[in-house]
């Protein structure tokens, strides 16, 4: 059997491919190699997969978070095949795992946007143009860590309007102590700005929220989609829950940007699986 994982820094959606053209879903914690250990791995495998399914498994193509590099993917697929043995892993970035997912066997643009933010435009089979991820410390444009960093920044600065500063501080018991910690301290400062972007969207009524999601969605069109070569002649299809729960907003934006938007999906599993059940095709990244 196959056994298909897009990998994010939250969560890793798992899909096992059945014979008889099925699928079996599970769910764990997201298994980023930049930020999980071994025995995480280990956890989060033993945690999810029965022993009568790690043993009915052949071969499994990994797409993850923090996959990009040679070093991080054979790190990742020696985990997979020591826990799946004697299964065959292929690994490869959530970037790939998304353009499969949302363009199939077709060129075009793809981006995630969820707790973090990746770009590329591919051909149909590989990525061709991809920029270099810098990470929400640096970029992340338009990302749920994005909008989750300008938001706690204006709070700690005291600059949020008053109704949206009674509402995060409902909603959020933190002193600004807790909070730098939180950030500069304590392990996945990422999840926990990104945290911040559901609150965004449930407040979406107010001005603030309206602009700071707009603002972040036109630097991210800017910095990122703008800037590959001919971009215009491509349709930009995306995933990652920001694009999806925000997707009036961002189609707003991308009109006003000149930016073609395709399809907007918040996960990319299902048709990742489809595609691997459809296409025997290596990776290669």
């Amino acid at each position: 059997m196959i056994l298909v994982a897009d990998s994010g820094s939250t969560k890793t959606d798992w899909r096992i491919c059945l014979p008889d053209g099925s699928f079996e879903q599970f769910e764990s914690i997201g298994l980023n190699p930049n930020f999980s250990g071994s025995e995480d791995f280990s956890r989060a495998l033993h945690e999810t997969f029965s022993t009568v399914l790690k043993l009915a498994i052949t071969k499994i193509w990994f797409y993850g978070a923090g996959c990009g590099s040679e070093k991080n993917q054979q790190w990742v697929k020696e985990q997979l095949e020591q826990f799946f043995a004697p299964a065959h892993a292929e690994v490869a970035g959530d970037m790939l795992g998304a353009a499969r997912a949302l363009c199939g066997t077709s060129p075009g643009m793809a981006a995630i946007l969820g707790t973090g933010m990746n770009t590329c435009v591919y051909d149909g089979k590989n990525i061709i143009h991809n920029h270099f991820s810098v990470g929400y410390v640096l970029g992340d444009e338009g990302s749920g860590a994005y909008l989750g960093k300008r938001l706690l920044s204006d709070w700690l600065k005291g600059k949020l309007p008053l109704d949206v500063k009674t509402n995060f501080e409902k909603r959020f018991p933190l002193t600004p102590a807790e909070a730098i910690e939180n950030i500069y301290r304590k392990p996945l400062p990422n999840r926990f700005l990104a945290q911040f972007s559901k609150f965004i969207y449930q407040n979406l009524k107010q001005e603030y929220c309206i602009n700071l999601v707009v603002s972040g969605f036109q630097s991210f069109f800017r910095e990122q989609i703008k800037t590959y070569p001919n971009f215009q002649q491509y349709q930009l299809h995306l995933t990652g829950s920001v694009a999806f729960y925000f997707s009036n907003l961002l189609q707003r934006v991308a009109t006003e940007e000149g930016v073609n938007i395709g399809k907007i999906v918040e996960k990319p599993i299902a048709a990742l699986a489809l595609y691997h059940m459809e296409n025997t095709t290596e990776i290669n990244p």
